[in-house]
């Protein structure tokens, strides 16, 4: 009875304190909501935005409807599309590019000029239903717009892709975030193109490739000797396309063995180093290589010509870069 009362007591007491105050936060904030105007921006970031504001309009061109960009956007994604691509990696200059096209690969490397960007664009993806070759890209056969907002000259999309990796053996989704600035001819000047969740569908892939190895299909990991046995899948590509297109004119390496020797001992790559000293690299430009021998055979030599190389790749360095490659910001007001 005692111990009864004594708690009895006790929850009076704490009843006591608790409710006045309790009571006083309530009154507080239904004053404070009844007082308030809403969300107001500072007067100084005002005054920032307004003069950002006029330099953006005084220098922006306003060629196109948001029609007219969303047309661009629609015909762009379905000729990125197998077997759309191959008609346009065949013109060599593609007409959605300018001349002086500048863009960037968020998985690789920044890519200059009309040629290059029609060779990664199209050409890339346009010969891997019929490739020889073992790698870890994909080619896509449709898509799902679920984003888009235009204005002006520029736009920017979002897209889920259905492709297929033949180097996984499967097909699997991809989304990719795209901003594109336009021309008055309607050519792309400049484009900025980032892939979502890419660490984990590089993981799928590389999954992919291990279960057709192995002959495992429920393989969850990839065991050590398991990225040796891809490894050397894709080195033996590699180094077949170098014998095909690069031994004679423009050779990298004395021989197919010497070549098989320098990859087996270069890292695999981790997701994000498709534009450094990797096999990941040079697994994606030896796709490149037949269009100009010339221009593509250093991409997998063991200098990685300028593509596939550590140099100038710093995270430091390569966000700075982000910011000197375009002429323009992605921003119309």
């Amino acid at each position: 009875m005692l111990t009864k009362s004594l708690l009895a007591g006790s929850l009076l007491l704490v009843n006591a304190f608790a409710s006045p105050i309790a009571q006083a936060d309530s009154s507080s904030q239904t004053a404070q909501a009844q007082s308030s105007d809403g969300f107001q921006i500072n007067q100084t970031y005002i005054d920032q935005a307004n003069k950002q504001i006029k330099d953006i309009q005084s220098k922006q061109n306003c060629y196109f409807t948001s029609e007219e960009l969303y047309q661009h956007a629609v015909s762009f994604a379905n000729d990125y599309l197998y077997p759309n691509n191959i008609k346009q990696a065949k013109s060599i200059n593609s007409t959605y590019f300018s001349e002086d096209v500048v863009g960037r690969i968020d998985i690789t490397r920044n890519y200059e000029g009309r040629e290059l960007n029609t060779e990664y664009l199209f050409g890339l993806f346009s010969d891997l239903q019929d490739s020889n070759t073992t790698n870890l890209i994909g080619y896509s056969d449709a898509f799902q717009l679920y984003a888009f907002s235009g204005s002006c000259n520029q736009y920017t999309i979002s897209n889920i892709n259905n492709a297929t990796f033949p180097g996984a053996g499967q097909k699997i989704p991809f989304s990719i975030n795209i901003w594109i600035k336009l021309n008055e001819k309607k050519e792309i000047a400049q484009y900025d193109l980032s892939f979502l969740r890419w660490e984990r569908l590089y993981e799928m892939i590389k999954l992919g490739g291990y279960r057709q190895i192995s002959g495992n299909d429920s393989a969850t990991t990839i065991p050590e000797e398991g990225e040796k046995q891809l490894q050397h899948l894709l080195v033996e590509s590699i180094c077949g396309v170098h014998e095909k297109y690069c031994q004679k004119d423009y050779p990298q390496y004395d021989s197919k063995d010497a070549c098989v020797e320098y990859l087996t001992n270069t890292r695999f790559g981790l997701s994000w180093e498709g534009g450094r000293d990797t096999i990941f690299c040079r697994s994606v430009h030896q796709n490149m290589i037949e269009y100009r021998p010339s221009v593509h055979c250093p991409h997998i030599g063991p200098t990685g010509g300028d593509m596939c190389t550590d140099e100038g790749t710093g995270y430091e360095e390569v966000t700075f870069n982000y910011q000197t490659i375009f002429k323009e910001p992605f921003i119309v007001v």
